[in-house]
């Protein structure tokens, strides 16, 4: 692989691979999870063997299309991780889907009854006891990772936007940059 990242060579078959053509300068590979660049020139070989192929060209807004999809499953995959946590007062909550409904419902009594306190399972299965306060810091800290999550995706979904080449959309990684809002 040259210093630019396009790929010079391969010395395995491309069968079955994905491709695009970016302004008829790039071919796009996906093969095994891994994105290549191959130079859109009918003297490289691999090139040739996608036009043989019959393999259709992918236009640079479908290009982005796949990628923000794959931008959204990250970011749902994220919401619903059944072993996601939230820390409040040193206590690890669950995060997941299912944890965010329940903290709204409790959320939702600390309100309205006085004096609430309510036993609540941490991560590790143990009872902590919850009064308003705290229910309001666990549904704080769920809320704030939920909206970071969303902060992150709005933030890939602008860099795709903008994106005007094909490196450019592959730029955007789908998988990584969620830092600590995973």
């Amino acid at each position: 692989m040259s210093d630019t990242g396009v790929l010079e060579t391969v010395s395995e078959p491309l069968a079955g691979a994905r491709w695009a053509t970016i302004g008829q300068t790039t071919v796009r590979a996906n093969r095994g999870g891994v994105e290549l660049l191959i130079p859109a020139d009918p003297a490289n070989g691999d090139f040739a063997e996608a036009l043989l192929a019959g393999i259709a060209p992918v236009e640079l807004p479908d290009a982005r299309a796949e990628r923000q999809a794959a931008v959204f499953a990250a970011r749902d995959r994220r919401l619903a991780d059944p072993d996601a946590v939230v820390a409040v007062g040193g206590v690890a909550y669950r995060a997941d889907a299912e944890a965010q409904r329940l903290v709204q419902g409790a959320m939702l009594m600390a309100l309205a009854v006085p004096g609430y306190a309510q036993a609540w399972k941490a991560a590790d299965g143990s009872d902590v006891s919850l009064d308003a306060a705290g229910m309001t810091a666990l549904a704080t800290a769920l809320g704030g990772r939920v909206a970071g999550l969303y902060a992150i995706e709005q933030a890939k979904t602008a860099a795709l936007a903008g994106a005007t080449t094909l490196a450019e959309v592959l730029a955007v990684d789908p998988e990584t940059g969620w830092g600590d809002a995973v």
